[in-house]
């Protein structure tokens, strides 16, 4: 069967799928497919913290999850941290190339190889305004990856994490929070009061009043139910209408003619 089939019938399995546990079953089948033995697909977080819309399908070997669950690995395992570095796919032996990557990793990689779990590739899953995600594929020692398997794993892999959003009820959560979009002007008032500037210095920025600047940022605080400015800025890279990285850097000085 071709990467295109297979990829063609897989999806239409992930996407029928009724819940996590038929979910579950189709990673099964995938995960051989792509010439695997594990798959872990989650987000990156505290399972202890009953967070809700959040979820982890895994098939690692038992005596791992609760050794990696009872030691607090989440937030230093370096696929975790390498995830939350790029939205490229990834090989582990490629994340020293995105992380800082020590000899504790070192020894973390020994752990999770002494417990069955030798190699893998990761596909990450970082939704703006959710938790960090990733959907990994992994071998058991003496099993090495599958380059034509690979290649379907990347193209399933951001499938199985909608499947997986949707049956947990983040689509629907998400929607209702991105809602009440934005106005342009409204968006660009609010990128200069996050990057720092007064209402006076925005309005100079964008060539209009001062109290219009203040207008626009009222009426986004009344579409986004935010009552303060730092709220204001909190929802909106929450809810995705603004990230991180549109935030102007640094000072700025206007063009001269």
């Amino acid at each position: 069967m071709g990467v295109t089939t297979a990829f063609r019938k897989y999806q239409e399995l992930v996407r029928k799928a009724e819940d996590l546990d038929s979910l579950d079953c189709a990673l099964c089948r995938i995960t051989q497919d792509v010439g695997c033995d594990y798959y872990a697909v989650s987000h990156h977080i505290d399972w202890g913290s009953g967070l809700p819309q959040a979820f982890r399908l895994i098939n690692y070997p038992d005596p791992w999850i609760d050794f990696y669950d009872r030691n607090g690995f989440v937030g230093r395992d370096f696929v975790h941290r390498a995830s939350g570095r790029t939205q490229n796919p990834f090989l582990w032996r490629e994340a020293a190339e995105l992380i800082e990557y020590s000899t504790y990793d070192e020894r973390f990689l020994d752990l999770a190889r002494r417990h069955g779990i030798y190699d893998g590739f990761t596909v990450p899953s970082n939704v703006p305004g959710e938790f960090l995600g990733s959907c990994t594929f992994a071998t058991a020692p003496g099993h090495p990856l599958d380059e034509d398997g690979l290649i379907l794993a990347r193209l399933i892999a951001p499938e199985v994490f909608a499947a997986a959003r949707r049956l947990v009820g983040l689509t629907e959560v998400m929607a209702c929070i991105n809602s009440p979009l934005l106005t342009a002007r409204q968006r660009e008032c609010l990128l200069w009061m996050m990057a720092g500037k007064t209402d006076w210095e925005t309005g100079i920025i964008l060539s209009i009043a001062e109290e219009t600047v203040r207008r626009h940022i009222s009426d986004a605080g009344k579409r986004l139910g935010a009552q303060s400015r730092p709220l204001l800025a909190f929802l909106a890279c929450r809810s995705g209408v603004i990230s991180y990285p549109e935030v102007p850097f640094g000072s700025y000085t206007r063009n001269r003619v």
